[in-house]
């Protein structure tokens, strides 16, 4: 298990924070969609908000997004988009999170 100190992770926060605003927007979330587009599997991901929690993120991304798709994606991963963030802007991204 990797052990994060509070002023490592204040370091890496502030460190996204500086390269995008939207990622200490607590209302900004991504989210993966899969299905269908002219027939073959798709797996998409899109930033969008704002939402107050995770379910109304849930039904905002198959509203705004869901019309690119032949029917209803399936939203298989929904986060803050500051979460997902600060994780990408790391060399390991989500590696040895345990």
């Amino acid at each position: 298990m990797v052990r994060i100190t509070e002023e490592a992770l204040t370091a890496m926060t502030e460190g996204v924070r500086r390269l995008d605003p939207q990622a200490d927007d607590e209302l900004h979330w991504r989210a993966d969609l899969v299905g269908r587009i002219d027939g073959e599997p798709h797996l998409r991901s899109y930033h969008f908000g704002p939402a107050g929690s995770k379910d109304e993120a849930k039904r905002l991304a198959v509203e705004k997004f869901g019309h690119e798709w032949d029917q209803t994606p399936r939203v298989t991963t929904v986060e803050r988009y500051r979460n997902w963030r600060m994780w990408e802007s790391q060399p390991e991204g989500r590696l040895g999170m345990g």
